[in-house]
This record gives structure tokens, sequence and C-alpha cells, in this order.
């Protein structure tokens, strides 16, 4: 931290200062709470909440193709770039 001496500032220019320091420390902050590294796959529950469809759609989707699962012993993947196409074609529709 640094060390601020203060001599004869105004009222406005000390406000302005503080305004920058706070910025500068909230900008610092969004960055370190943004996450390190994403997903490689999802889950069905995430799929289903990040494209708001339902568990029904998901199989629709799986039958037609639109969107392809990758079955890991019991449990049902979908990839992140898959996920992301998906998303994207709904968004221009």
């Amino acid at each position: 931290m640094s060390t601020i001496t203060m001599l004869h500032v105004l009222r406005e220019e000390l406000i302005k200062e503080f305004g920058s320091m706070l910025k500068t420390e909230l900008q610092k902050l969004q960055v370190e709470k943004q996450p390190q590294t994403e997903k490689a796959v999802y889950t069905r529950q995430e799929v289903k909440e990040l494209l708001n469809v339902s568990y029904g759609t998901l199989c629709n989707w799986n039958k037609n193709e639109v969107l392809k699962q990758v079955k890991i012993g019991s449990r049902v993947y979908y990839s992140k770039a898959d996920v992301l196409a998906t998303f994207d074609n709904i968004q221009k529709k």
C-alpha cells in the first residue's frame, strides 16, 4: 500500500483519488473471482440449466443427434463445444 501525504487537498480531489483507488481494488477482486479453469464437459443438469430446456428436450436432441451425449459408465455428459454450438443455434432462431 502506498503512503499519501495530504497538504491543502481540495475535497473534490480527495474524493476523486479515493474513487480511483476503490475502482482499482474492485477490478482486482473481480479478476480474482473469475474461474481459473473451465469445464470441458457438462452434466445433463448443467446443460438443462445452461440452455433452459427440459429433460425431454435433451432426450429428443439426443435421438435426433442435435446434441451428442457421451456416456461414462452410467453417467451422461455433453462436451463444452457441442453445448456452445447448440446454444449459438438457439440464440440465432
